[in-house]
């Protein structure tokens, strides 16, 4: 590995480079001081030195400068990431700006990458530095011109950060490609064209349209699933692919191959070497290295691509010029050029994933494939391939296993059998696909010999991967997973691979049971002596989990759910088995709408509940329809989980009418801790408040409030928060929700009385917690 290292520069300029964006990501770097030319000097010195670095002063030297670039250029391209203006968050505006690509375009919504954009709402109007992403309600909007200008109605937020703590965080994505927000609209009016000419770049007046025709093409030659499964196989393009194809691929550990990289790359440039045969070397290379770079402008360039077609035109270079082919100096310079050009895409998921399977196969793989070449005889040639296919897909499957881990949340079990089958089938369908697209507008009738063709290998393709992804045991959830895990898998990995040498591997051996015992700690939910309430953004609904000092949990609401998603299996279980709870000790559901309740058979068949609660006429309805005991709660009741902490019951009273599960039978609870208060008001509306400051007058003040109702019209009342005065205010809805949560009336309301207010529309989920004596947000 040393030796390999000391003939690829350019990779160990990525290394520390890397190393050096890293830093600026956690230390407050003064990135604004260096300007960007003396920056670019800096870079280029490095890389200058690195290539003599065989003299002892360029050797010491250029790690630094390399890691200082690094740190430098991080800590500029962070201080200046697109941001929304504060004013605009959340609110109604119109917005206009030119349409850069449009993202996906189906019967449903119409979704678009608008750019030098300008939003207002009548008492702000501003430039939006960034790109902005809009998705629409398709009701007759028709789709507009790539590079046309159009004006734009609905909600504006920013791009989501990690929704629940321990989720993948797309603002990482969202810096990488310069995208500042999301404007989210619902009426079917909310689309004008305000310029129908097109920009004069290259990409909106040929780029652009070239792939839109193209996918267009697919569409009509092959169509359904099968045709947007060749769309994202060849451009990437994964706005049209159904949620149960896409899970289905995740679960086989196939996911992959709908990101546009190496392989694709691979065969677009073995497709064209074949159609450049016979001309001479220069003309050849020069031709296939255009053609790799027109393919990468139309799959999107994201980072998988544009690294693939880096390495490739390296090698194209390489061989043009008579030299040996350097796959790990490859990488390196692919990683140069990409850092460079835009540090935050280190902190891509894409970037991450295609250079770890690439690393992977650099390092691993020569020393299994002379193992695998071994085996003698010519009746084994079938079998070598079989295995190479097998020792390709085994090692990039492990080279990017702990960040599938982090990033979905979950590694497949079948996956090395599923890619033996399906990464030469989808190989398969880019040649096809490739060939029906330059013979349709040429042949005609030979384009649809191989449209029919290919439809039946994309037919075999999605059938394959939905018999791999159907058994339970196909794939394994890792919500647990965190960032020292990765760590403790590398040194096992370096340990497997230091099998001959019995030092290298003690050490490796030695570092894998450390980091083992050190991921080994608690949760990073506290069982101090603190009282913690975790709001979870569930989208249009409520969750809220309550850790109390003793290691006691309730939660109350489950979360939503439809028949395409679940917030008790998708959002609140990924995140207790995150936190390492195991138990929770009471689930308290405040009344029957399914936004609060939606979630509960997933948390029931789980096993992690000892006692569920709920009003009393909706504690039979529930007994009935899930066969468990369920306590029923009224005014007066104390729930008793820990001894620290009182958690009374203020509403519903006694006696109220049997089938009442409405908004005024919700649960109210308030919770005392040392001089502290958290009063949660399920959905109540203001009738049930007043009643409630009539009868309980200053025992409702609490320090924090979960809002009643989303924050609606109907909540949150000038009488009710007089009494509370509340310093913390949490209001759960989701983004463009179809009621209008929260309404801007009551949050005029709350921030009039001094609150802070928390929404996980725009802020995620929210922790508060409190010591006993003072109660502050944590997230």
């Amino acid at each position: 590995m040393r030796g390999e290292l000391r003939r690829a520069p350019a990779f160990r300029a990525a290394l520390y480079l890397g190393c050096g964006i890293l830093l600026a990501d956690m230390l407050p770097a003064p990135g604004g001081l260096i300007p960007v030319p003396l920056l670019r000097s800096l870079f280029f010195a490095s890389l200058l030195l690195l290539r003599f670095a065989a003299k002892p002063a360029a050797g010491s030297l250029a790690p630094l400068l390399c890691l200082l670039t690094g740190l430098f250029l991080g800590a500029r391209d962070r201080t200046s990431l697109p941001t929304l203006p504060e004013a605009l968050l959340g609110e109604r505006v119109l917005l206009t700006g030119r349409v850069e690509e449009i993202l996906s375009s189906d019967p449903r919504q119409l979704r678009l990458l608008l750019t030098d954009a300008s939003a207002g709402n009548g008492a702000s109007f501003a430039a939006v530095p960034g790109a902005v992403r809009a998705t629409l309600a398709r009701t007759a909007l028709p789709a507009p011109g790539i590079g046309t200008k159009v004006g734009l109605t609905g909600r504006l937020y920013p791009v989501s950060g990690p929704r629940n703590p321990g989720e993948y965080d797309l603002r990482r994505w969202a810096a990488a490609n310069g995208i500042a927000g999301e404007l989210m609209g619902r009426s079917p009016d909310t689309l004008v064209v305000l310029d129908p000419s097109p920009a004069s770049s290259l990409r909106a007046r040929a780029i652009t349209p070239l792939r839109r025709h193209l996918l267009d093409l697919i569409e009509r030659m092959i169509g359904g699933e099968e045709g947007e499964l060749l769309k994202g196989l060849l451009f990437g393009e994964r706005g049209g692919i159904a949620r149960g194809v896409n899970d289905d691929f995740i679960r086989a550990g196939v996911a992959h191959v709908l990101a546009v990289s190496g392989s694709n790359v691979a065969v677009v440039a073995g497709f064209f070497a074949f159609l450049f045969y016979g001309l001479g070397r220069a003309l050849r290379s020069a031709l296939l290295a255009l053609a790799l770079v027109a393919y990468m402008l139309l799959a999107g360039a994201q980072p998988p691509v544009v690294r693939a077609t880096i390495m490739a035109l390296v090698a194209i270079a390489s061989v043009a010029a008579g030299e040996r082919i350097n796959p790990l100096n490859a990488l390196g310079i692919a990683a140069l050029l990409i850092l460079a050009f835009g540090s935050q895409t280190l902190f891509d998921a894409g970037f991450q994933l295609s250079f770890a399977a690439v690393l992977s196969l650099i390092l691993l793989y020569p020393s299994l494939g002379s193992a695998i070449g071994a085996l003698g005889g010519k009746s084994c040639r079938f079998v070598r391939g079989a295995l190479r296919v097998m020792g390709v897909t085994a090692i990039a499957t492990l080279g990017t296993l702990p960040l599938t881990a982090g990033v979905f949340g979950r590694i497949s079990l079948i996956g090395i059998v599923a890619n033996i089958v399906v990464v030469p089938a989808t190989g398969l369908s880019v040649l096809l696909g490739g060939v029906m697209l330059l013979l349709a507008p040429l042949w005609g009738a030979v384009a649809d010999l191989y449209a029919a063709a290919n439809w039946g290998v994309l037919r075999f393709t999605l059938l394959f991967t939905h018999l791999c992804a159907a058994p339970s045991w196909a794939s394994l959830d890792t919500p647990w997973f965190r960032p020292i895990h990765t760590l403790s898998f590398v040194a096992l990995l370096v340990a497997a691979c230091s099998w001959g040498n019995p030092e290298r591997f003690r050490k490796a051996l030695i570092a894998a049971a450390a980091l083992v015992l050190l991921s080994r700690t608690g949760p990073s939910m506290p069982a101090g002596p603190s009282l913690r309430l975790t709001m979870l953004d569930v989208g249009q609904g409520d969750a809220l989990l309550i850790g109390t000092p003793h290691g006691a949990h309730l939660l109350v609401d489950c979360g939503p759910a439809s028949p395409a998603s679940d917030a008790g299996r998708e959002t609140i279980l990924p995140f207790l088995a995150r936190e390492g709870i195991d138990t929770l000790d009471w689930l308290l559901i405040s009344h029957g709408h399914s936004d609060h309740v939606g979630g509960l058979r997933s948390l029931l068949s789980s096993g992690r509940v000892r006692a569920l609660g709920a009003p009393a006429p909706l504690a039979r309805r529930l007994a009935a329809e899930t066969g468990r005991e369920v306590i029923p709660l009224s005014t007066g009741d104390v729930i008793d989980a820990d001894p620290a902490v009182r958690c009374h019951v203020l509403w519903p009273a006694r006696g109220i009418s049997p089938g009442s599960d409405g908004n005024d039978a919700s649960l109210v609870l308030r919770l005392q801790y040392g001089s502290t208060g958290f009063l949660l008001a399920g959905d109540a509306g203001m009738g049930v408040e007043n009643v409630l400051v009539r009868h309980f007058g200053t025992f409702l003040r609490a320090e924090c409030l979960k809002v009643a109702h989303h924050a609606s019209l109907t909540s949150a009342g000038d009488e009710f928060l007089a009494m509370v005065a509340p310093r913390i205010a949490l209001v759960s809805a989701g983004r463009n929700n179809r009621f209008r949560h929260p309404a801007e009336a009551t949050l005029a309301r709350l921030r009039a009385r001094g609150a802070t207010v928390r929404r996980t529309d725009l802020d995620g989920a929210t922790i508060v917690e409190s010591d006993g004596s003072v109660t502050a947000i944590g997230r």
